[in-house]
């Protein structure tokens, strides 16, 4: 019992001792310091002035007495019962301020509230996906790391990543990476804010498009998937909408206008009727554009004829469609792209489909200041079925303007009808009223060549690892596109009215591209030299290629899907990787090559031998392939001996360019 009563006299001192405020202070002073404090340094810690001086000896003294601090020459220094004291203190203080402490939020919602232990554990809940008793731990070591601070208002953003920094320090990093918040960083934000060439409606796309880009990589897709394309090892097109809807479409421009024509007494149209006509299938692509990313295919175009008779009616609705079709391409991502289908093509004096798309082309580009590549992000893409080309009669095709800014494409009949993206129908395209191609993927052969090291076994066992990876990329867009359109009711009428599909059948039947970058550089990088220099180079390519379409063939074999193999079109998703190339490792791309080329610009075949290579890849890359011919004469009898050589190849698709 003494040796309580000792116990207790001797606590009931040191609770004197630190019963006042300045004593408090004093102690934390000291137990903040790495150093002795002097007195003078002690003074003016707590800012008393010289004539308290003798108050603060006399309160000093009181702590040497009970032992929580003692002297010597450099200065005072806190004992360890004071720090052991000092710190149980601290602790009675936190239970104080639990009950009085009035922290404050403003939340996202834009109002203010009170701080709430189980908001925090709620929120680590249900975003973090946390089992509740972790929750209660970590919203407990947060309330009780903000009681430790001098903070009484903190916005929702910042009271998220102080949650984000503690969950990373207690080595939680699985739960803070749920939690990452999505959207530009506000000097990113304001940065964009004062372009003057950005305007209101981009700045508003851009942040949007910025969130649901970091929300597909950060939240949706699996870390190895995501991975994938952080490292340039895959390449996904429109990341911002690759989780809502799918890349393209064919559509069979009958089905569009037997629902408009159809109930026509009177064939003839004046300019009034023209303009309501075309402005009826201008509101239906208007609803149909913003549930694609990329491309609406009209085919069969030509079949225009078979309801409009009258040639110069002909030419008014055409003209006037093709206005409309501009405005279309300048609202939305998705090109229009016209496909003209056993459609003759006549001399210039008469009047056909194609001669009034010639007309308008000439015209607006007379009318407009603007540069070759944004003139063609806002017409249409031409396609023109070469077999219902007169080969003595070709003259009309060799326009310089249609040529140059018109930038036809030529296809090989029906089966071979191919898209801006690549990608070609999968069926008899006249049987049917359209086609859906859910993506296109491309898998960069370059980095694998690296990763290989001139290893041929290991170079094949990467590339059968990443086409299985993009197969799971698939099932993924199936579903999170499926999540997104399912209850949309324009999508399901589309669907029923115009495809005939089943709304829960069209992600199966729909085509699935799987596509490749840096051919060239992988072999040239794998063999030591380019596949248009020497056999077993190009070779090599073949066999990569080829490998590519046996495993397509097996899943679709298994599974009974719908992928294909798809050559790389040129895009802006060039830009990122070339430029990460460059960065990277020094390596130049656009100087003499371009990834998505299968023959290098600077190489020295003629043309017969690059038309033999190409036939023969053509016939593995069977999901969509061209060739781009750079047109080099400026003599109109030369340009079209070139178009008639490539005629005579019967390629599947080409198209002639202009450098």
């Amino acid at each position: 019992m003494g040796s309580d009563k000792k116990i207790s006299e001797t606590l009931e001192k040191q609770l004197k001792a630190i019963g006042q405020k300045i004593r408090l202070d004093l102690l934390k002073n000291l137990h903040l310091s790495d150093t002795p404090l002097s007195f003078s340094d002690l003074q003016k810690s707590i800012m008393l002035s010289e004539s308290n001086s003798v108050n603060l000896t006399f309160h000093l003294n009181s702590l040497k007495e009970a032992k929580l601090i003692w002297a010597s020459k450099e200065g005072y220094h806190i004992t360890d019962i004071g720090k052991q004291i000092l710190e149980k203190v601290i602790d009675i203080e936190h239970i104080i301020n639990k009950k009085n402490k009035n922290l404050v939020i403003r939340t996202s919602k834009y109002s203010t509230e009170p701080f709430n232990i189980k908001n925090v554990k709620e929120y680590l809940m249900r975003e973090a996906d946390m089992d509740p008793f972790l929750a209660d731990q970590m919203a407990k070591l947060v309330q009780k790391r903000l009681l430790e601070t001098n903070v009484e208002y903190l916005t929702a953003p910042l009271m998220r990543e102080y949650i984000n920094a503690i969950l990373l320090e207690e080595g939680l990093e699985e739960f803070r990476h749920k939690l990452t918040r999505l959207g530009i960083p506000p000097y990113d934000a304001e940065k964009l804010f004062d372009m003057n060439s950005v305007e209101p409606m981009d700045y508003i796309e851009k942040l949007g498009s910025e969130s649901s880009e970091q929300f597909l990589l950060l939240n949706l897709l699996p870390k190895e998937l995501a991975d994938l394309y952080l490292s340039n090892k895959i390449t996904l097109l429109n990341l911002n909408t690759w989780s809502l809807r799918p890349l393209s479409i064919f559509l069979n421009f009958e089905t569009i206008l037997n629902n408009s024509f159809q109930h026509i007494q009177d064939p003839s149209l004046d300019t009034t009727k023209s303009y309501n006509r075309a402005l009826n299938i201008y509101y239906f692509l208007q609803g149909l554009a913003p549930f694609f990313s990329n491309n609406v295919l009209l085919y069969n175009f030509s079949s225009l004829s078979s309801y409009i008779k009258n040639n110069a009616d002909l030419t008014i609705f055409i003209r006037i469609f093709l206005s409309l079709v501009r405005c279309l391409n300048k609202s939305f991502q998705a090109k229009h792209s016209f496909s003209l289908i056993k459609s003759k093509i006549q001399q210039a004096s008469q009047p056909s489909i194609f001669n009034s798309i010639l007309l308008e082309l000439k015209d607006y580009l007379d009318k407009s200041n603007r540069t070759r590549n944004s003139f063609l992000n806002l017409m249409p893409q031409i396609l023109i079925d070469y077999n219902s080309v007169d080969k003595n009669d070709i003259e009309p095709l060799f326009n310089p303007l249609f040529l140059k800014y018109g930038s036809p494409i030529f296809f090989d009949g029906t089966q071979s009808l191919i898209n801006s993206d690549l990608i070609s129908s999968s069926k008899e395209i006249l049987s049917i009223p359209g086609e859906i191609v859910l993506d296109k993927v491309l898998i960069n052969l370059y980095s694998i060549a690296q990763e290989s090291n001139r290893n041929d076994s290991v170079f094949f066992e990467i590339l059968n690892q990443r086409v299985n990876s993009v197969f799971s990329l698939y099932d993924y867009k199936k579903k999170f596109v499926e999540r997104k359109l399912k209850n949309s009711s324009l999508w399901n009428n589309f669907l029923e009215n115009c495809l005939t599909y089943n709304k829960n059948e069209w992600i199966s039947r729909s085509i699935k591209s799987i596509s490749f970058l840096g051919l060239n550089e992988a072999v040239k990088s794998h063999c030591g030299i380019e596949l248009d220099r020497i056999d077993s180079s190009q070779k090599f390519a073949f066999k990569i290629l080829k490998t590519m379409k046996e495993i397509i063939t097996e899943r679709n074999s298994l599974y009974n899907e719908k992928f294909c193999l798809s050559q790389p079109h040129q895009g802006s998703y060039l830009q990122r990787i070339e430029e990460r190339y460059e960065e990277s490792i020094g390596l130049d791309i656009n100087v003499d090559n371009n990834l998505s080329l299968l023959i290098r610009k600077s190489s020295k075949l003629i043309l017969d031998e690059k038309i033999a290579i190409h036939r023969k890849f053509s016939k593995v890359i069977d999901g969509g392939f061209l060739v781009s011919v750079n047109n080099e004469y400026s003599e109109p009898k030369k340009t079209q001996q070139l178009f008639r050589t490539i005629l005579g190849s019967k390629l599947p698709a080409f198209n002639i360019y202009y450098n």
